[in-house]
């Protein structure tokens, strides 16, 4: 009777090994363990929120690139050219644009843009409008992304001291259960990995494109006459935008699961 118990046991482990796991799967896994769930759950929500940027975080890019007269999917370089011609149009017709950037009240980093000169025509203005929205969304989602990515290093680290607790912590339930459980922890580490790689290499597109904005809208109008110029203080200098990297980059695998929210709840 025994053995017959051990081999059903060993069989069962041998299949659940072969299975896909949960988490390799984009699902949110259950253990019935706190800590362990609360792992878990964090890790599928950032599955989620990659997988599912809003749409409206988007919206600003399409019109900017449509007032460019350029196709969605135009490189960063194609922008870059592109809107420096515009820019130099506009200066060469007595109309100047910078953008400043400065600390939001979220703690990220915002984006507005000044002009100088003349009265924009309606055209005109629309596409100021379009560049700072722009700049607006790319910042709130520049802070968005290096946020998730601090997220994600916390999960890391989390993950592994969950690992060396498997073993004591599920006990009681067997060793199956163990090997399940263990399964999607080590599956983790390559979603957390690849996570990772996708937010990090977001972060350096979405920076490009602010590098791009503020050294193209940089104009200074025409300096005045000494004697009126002489009379003004000096103004103070505009703030730069500033890449913030709070931790080493990774180096993780290429793959990552597709997060899937339907079906997302399993009880082993």
């Amino acid at each position: 009777m025994y053995i017959l118990a051990f081999v059903a046991t060993t069989n069962c482990a041998l299949v659940e090994q072969r299975r896909p796991s949960q988490v390799s799967q984009g699902r949110r896994f259950h253990t019935a363990a706190k800590e362990f769930d609360e792992f878990f759950v964090g890790l599928h929500e950032a599955q989620v929120l990659v997988e599912r940027w809003p749409e409206g975080e988007r919206e600003p890019r399409r019109k900017l690139l449509r007032r460019l007269g350029l196709e969605p999917d135009a490189s960063s370089r194609d922008v870059s050219h592109a809107l420096a011609n515009k820019i130099r149009d506009l200066e060469s017709s007595g109309l100047y644009l910078k953008m400043i950037w400065s600390e939001s009240d979220a703690g990220g980093v915002d984006a507005d843009l000044e002009l100088d000169g003349r009265t924009p025509s309606h055209a005109e203005q629309r596409l100021v409008e379009s560049i700072e929205a722009e700049g607006k969304a790319i910042s709130a989602l520049c802070s968005k992304l290096h946020h998730l990515d601090n997220e994600l290093y916390e999960l890391t680290a989390k993950r592994q001291a969950l690992s060396a607790k498997v073993d004591d912590a599920f006990q009681a339930e067997g060793v199956t259960k163990r090997q399940i459980v263990h399964k999607n922890l080590d599956d983790a580490a390559q979603v957390l990995g690849a996570l990772a790689l996708q937010i990090e290499t977001s972060i350096d597109e979405l920076e490009t494109m602010i590098a791009i904005l503020e050294d193209q809208i940089q104009a200074e109008p025409p300096p005045e006459p000494a004697e009126d110029a002489a009379e003004k203080e000096e103004a103070p200098a505009k703030p730069r935008y500033k890449p913030r990297r709070s931790r080493p980059r990774a180096t993780p695998p290429p793959d990552k699961p597709p997060a899937n929210e339907a079906n997302d709840d399993f009880e082993p």
